[in-house]
């Protein structure tokens, strides 16, 4: 959206700025015109908000691989590396295999097709649908060895 509205404005007042001999768009001195000095603030407000997005794009990308090694590691820990078969049967026949599935109706969510209150109960935070796949699989696996194919009454 910035490159359509100033892109043109900007390349027109840097060319301006070079034939009468003012200053450069990056050496922070206001422009004698009040347009093109307007256009600039806009430039430099519009790239510091994308810098800070920027950022707090960079430190969820962080957050989300840390949770996925943890996650990991507690899999493996519990001897779990994959899902087994039959885990994998389960996700198929719910829900396609697809991590980012919900029901017609809303009510179930994820590659299991979790309900809130069972998400919850095997430690889920928030909704399933929006977990990583390997947290699903965790979680469904958890299910599983509480509770066998008993949640899962048309698949399991």
């Amino acid at each position: 959206m910035f490159a359509r509205r100033f892109a043109l404005p900007l390349i027109a007042a840097a060319a301006t700025a070079a034939v009468v001999g003012a200053p450069a768009l990056g050496d922070g001195q206001p422009f004698a015109d009040p347009m093109v000095e307007g256009l600039r603030q806009q430039f430099v407000k519009e790239k510091q908000q994308w810098d800070r997005a920027r950022q707090r794009l960079i430190a969820a990308n962080r957050r989300l691989r840390a949770e996925n090694r943890r996650l990991r590691a507690a899999m493996s820990k519990g001897g779990v590396t994959a899902p087994s078969a039959h885990l994998r049967a389960i996700a198929a026949c719910e829900s396609g295999g697809d991590p980012d599935a919900v029901s017609g109706g809303g009510l179930y969510r994820g590659k299991y097709q979790f309900d809130m209150r069972t998400w919850h109960s095997v430690g889920g935070r928030g909704d399933p649908a929006d977990a990583p796949e390997i947290e699903q699989d965790w979680r469904a696996f958890l299910l599983y060895e509480q509770r066998g194919a008993q949640p899962w009454p048309v698949c399991g």
